[in-house]
């Protein structure tokens, strides 16, 4: 009867997942991040040996993410460029991990009221914890959207090797120890925000599992095979960073900065998380915002959370052990290290979300258990649930529609945040004239060289625009200025040698083209 429960527990909500991210799969590729991992990726056109040897020894888009590399070279050889095997893909990952966060939910809720003899808790804790994850539409991102695949495989190596941990602690079999060590490993060559899984095992020593009172020595050595894969993943990780110059320097004025981003992250995602209205593909750092009443108030969220878990110890662990998971899975994005424009991402919360979803579960798990012999109290309660899972489903659907393609994606993006990003009515230029939109993506390309006018890109793809339009004459004059403001981008140049020839400038096309082939031969 445990194993038809579990099943039943990975299926119902899986299932129930997969269902709601249906119309996901319609949607097409968007022009942030997918052409460099997918249709514009000359390296996952062959599942070959060249292939392996560059996953696993090479860094790809400032990252050592093999395994997410890998799956994309099978959906490409599946289904070529048609995006729909993709979102397939990424679609299966979602619902196997909303189903794997049920079984992890019944399991800790299991082992949290054992004394108690309950069994209707932990079933009701995991479904409703299960539901939580899969559908709120804060996990859209991640799922929807092709390029954040390394999100999907890193949850769910990273689920796989917390329940091999929790088959192990009470056994001491060593091979679920193996087991829990190999899909960490599988996690961190996924996505690297896995390095701090040593610290949640820690915590699930802590609570449920309650063996730090009685064996920390053994329990700290344990720790050090998946510490030293943190630490290697790491290095990997700032190599490959500094590499594609994503790391910078930090100075006192700039750190503190980013300790405020810090700050305000934690109670962001928590705010996002109950009230999921205004979710956007990107938001804007504004730097001249950052101490103001939203970081005070931040901070009082996040001190008042640490308050009630530290005063509610003597009557559960549950509380503190879910704000420490929340805190230590968000501290490597939540924008110390780093020095870029995001104030925060829906796609962050991925894996930190799990603790607060399931400590929701356990909770509502609890009340339907204390409340089942008052039927007045017991139906509006199970009503009120299902409504708030069923809203939650309805704003999951309505925020894939923004992934569709990327016009939509922007649009979302700009009725957000019309100020914020003057790249991204560059994004939306370009995909305007991919949909043959010349005239709205010359607009686009205005607006961004308004803001910026040293914008090499907005006049290189205004450039393009214009040579679509048949304006061969203003098409020239923008790839000049783009050259003349990058001397290094060849695209320049090929676009000159391209738009020479259709005006009868043989010479000219010839000279441009010899310079962009300099510049592309140039390591």
């Amino acid at each position: 009867m445990n194993r038809f429960y579990k099943l039943f527990i990975f299926i119902l909500p899986a299932l129930v997942t997969f269902l709601v991210y249906i119309p996901a799969l319609g949607a097409g590729f968007v022009n942030w991040d997918d052409p460099k991992y997918v249709y514009e990726n000359p390296y996952i056109t062959e599942l070959d040996a060249f292939f392996f040897k560059f996953a696993f020894t090479s860094f790809y888009f400032a990252n050592w993410h093999p395994l997410t590399l890998i799956s994309y070279a099978v959906d490409y050889a599946l289904w070529g460029d048609r995006p729909f095997g993709y979102h397939l893909t990424n679609n299966i990952l979602h619902s196997v991990n909303t189903g794997l966060v049920a079984l992890l939910a019944f399991r800790l809720t299991s082992l949290s009221s054992a004394k108690h003899g309950s069994r209707t808790v932990p079933i009701a804790a995991a479904l409703i914890s299960a539901a939580l994850f899969g559908l709120h539409p804060i996990h859209v991102e991640s799922a929807a959207w092709i390029s954040e695949r390394k999100d999907l495989l890193c949850a769910l190596f990273l689920f796989l090797a917390a329940l091999s941990y929790l088959r192990y602690a009470p056994s001491g079999k060593i091979r679920w120890y193996g087991a829990s060590l190999f899909f960490f490993a599988l996690s961190l060559m996924s996505k690297p925000m896995a390095i701090t899984f040593p610290f949640i095992l820690l915590i699930l020593d802590f609570y449920p599992l309650e063996r730090i009172r009685v064996a920390l020595g053994r329990i700290l050595i344990e720790k050090l095979p998946f510490l030293a894969l943190s630490a290697a993943s790491a290095i990997l990780t700032m190599l490959a960073q500094k590499g594609e110059g994503a790391l910078t320097a930090l100075g006192p004025i700039l750190f503190l900065m980013r300790a405020a981003v810090a700050l305000r992250g934690l109670a962001f995602y928590i705010f996002k998380t109950v009230f999921p209205a205004g979710l956007a593909p990107f938001y804007p750092l504004h730097k001249d915002a950052l101490f103001d009443s939203y970081l005070l108030a931040s901070i009082a969220v996040a001190a008042a959370i640490a308050i009630v878990s530290i005063a509610s110890l003597k009557r559960t662990k549950a509380i503190a052990a879910a704000w420490l998971y929340y805190v230590i899975t968000l501290l490597p994005v939540l924008g110390l290290l780093q020095a870029g424009g995001q104030a925060a991402a829906d796609r962050y919360s991925y894996l930190p979300l799990v603790g607060p979803f399931m400590l929701a579960g356990a909770g509502a798990g609890l009340l339907l258990e204390r409340i089942c012999e008052r039927r007045a109290v017991f139906y509006p309660a199970v009503a009120a649930i299902f409504f708030i899972i069923v809203a939650l489903s309805a704003l999951t659907v309505r925020q894939m529609g923004f992934w569709k393609d990327s016009i939509a994606l922007w649009n979302r993006q700009i009725a957000l945040y019309p100020d914020g990003v003057s790249n991204t009515y560059n994004l939306r230029g370009l995909a305007y004239s991919e949909a043959g939109m010349h005239l709205e993506a010359i607009a686009d390309f205005n607006r961004v060289l308004a803001k910026s006018p040293e914008n090499f890109f907005a006049y290189n793809n205004r450039g393009n625009a214009f040579k679509a339009l048949g304006d061969f004459g203003q098409a020239i004059r923008d790839f000049q200025k783009a050259a003349s403001i990058n001397p290094g981008l060849p695209d320049s140049y090929f676009n000159l040698s391209k738009v020479y020839s259709l005006t009868g400038e043989t010479e000219l096309a010839f000279e441009a083209r010899r310079k962009a082939d300099a510049l592309r031969r140039r390591p």
